[in-house]
């Protein structure tokens, strides 16, 4: 890893080591002597203030296709994507190419790879990538629906790999519900299958629930399944019309605000509250700064969900897309700029993609944070 610091960032980076490196030991520690799969969540965090701290990326997502075998209800990716078999930018690359491109990830200082879809698993080159990966010390992780495991990832030590962790999208523990939002009978089955699979091979696999109306009904249910079977689960909200494609019209899917505002009377601690007024001159988030995006096509944007386009790898390197003055202009946005004190669960990402403005709350996201408020209010008289 390298990078360059001014001199007056060097003076704090040396006075702040001390307490940096003090700060990171406990968990890094464990990270890195567990026996087992290395557990990526336990790093995540650190790794995010060391790039902010520091000024230069620790992580990056991999879009490495877009077609899927899934056509869930919510996907931001279009149906032409999704069945297309047209090669993405990355199956394109030869050998040579991927390896010089994670050379210049490796000196921009990144340290973990996410590689994702569409379904990464369909892509044919997926094994190639995790190999040229893990030999340049890269440490991964996999976000995949777990419907087919290709044979030779059944063959995948996850530490000799320095696989991290798997994420699957499991959207109820009843079956009809997870499969009425796939749209493929017997998806459940194959995924929950796979789930154990991997978990009986130490892999650390860990479940995301997207929350809208069609699983909204069986979310104490998903939470005490995977709750049993010792698998960490998680719900995200809201549905966005995301990322690139520009299809509208997937919020509609989102919880009602009086569902939303019963979701969060059973979970309290759901609502993220960011006091903006607090430290006005601090980044409003790490997108563009401690981590990027890049997806299928090359382009490359600040976050994952985040689709402000800041330049494509056909045209110029990665250092210098990093360096731009479209990327600076997003991390350079701070707390101030949002003009606001207090905002929950606050995303310039997701805040672009509903209206064009990262600084700008939906309006749907607002009405419903506005009624959780109103439940809480009216449980506490």
């Amino acid at each position: 890893m390298s990078f360059e610091l001014t001199d007056a960032e060097m003076t704090h980076l040396i006075a702040n080591w001390k307490d940096l490196r003090s700060e990171l030991s406990g968990e890094v520690t464990e990270f890195f002597s567990q026996e087992g799969a290395p557990n990526t969540r336990l790093c995540r965090s650190h790794l995010n203030e060391l790039g902010m701290d520091c000024g230069f990326p620790t992580m990056v997502n991999l879009e490495i296709n877009r077609h899927c075998s899934l056509r869930c209800i919510h996907c931001y990716i279009g149906l032409e994507d999704l069945t297309s078999r047209a090669p993405s930018f990355f199956e394109q690359m030869t050998d040579r190419d991927f390896s010089s491109f994670l050379d210049e990830l490796k000196e921009l200082g990144v340290f973990l790879l996410v590689f994702t879809g569409g379904e990464p698993f369909q892509n044919k080159r997926l094994e190639r990538f995790i190999e040229m990966a893990s030999a340049k010390d890269f440490v991964l992780e996999i976000f995949s629906n777990l419907q087919h495991l290709p044979r030779w990832f059944r063959m995948v030590d996850p530490l000799k790999a320095r696989i991290g962790r798997i994420q699957v999208s499991v959207y109820s523990s009843d079956s009809k519900v997870h499969d009425f939002i796939t749209t493929h009978p017997g998806s459940f089955d194959r995924t929950m299958a796979n789930i154990k699979s991997l978990r009986s091979r130490g892999f650390r696999v860990e479940v995301a629930t997207p929350l809208m109306q069609g699983n909204f009904n069986s979310t104490r249910e998903t939470e005490g399944y995977f709750s049993k079977l010792g698998i960490p689960q998680n719900f995200s909200w809201p549905i966005v019309n995301e990322y690139y494609s520009g299809h509208a019209g997937k919020n509609q899917l989102n919880l009602t605000s009086d569902q939303f505002m019963q979701f969060v009377a059973e979970h309290p601690n759901f609502l993220i509250e960011t006091c903006f007024h607090e430290n006005p001159e601090s980044p409003i988030c790490e997108a563009g700064k401690s981590l990027f995006s890049i997806a299928s096509n090359g382009d490359v944007f600040p976050c994952s969900q985040f689709p402000f386009w800041v330049g494509n790898l056909r045209d110029q390197r990665i250092s210098a897309i990093y360096d731009s003055g479209e990327m600076r202009r997003i991390r350079n946005m701070r707390n101030i700029d949002t003009g606001l004190n207090v905002a929950y669960n606050y995303c310039i990402g997701g805040n672009y993609s509903e209206t064009g403005d990262p600084l700008t709350q939906p309006l749907f996201f607002v009405k419903s944070i506005k009624a959780a408020f109103k439940g809480e209010r009216r449980k506490g008289q």
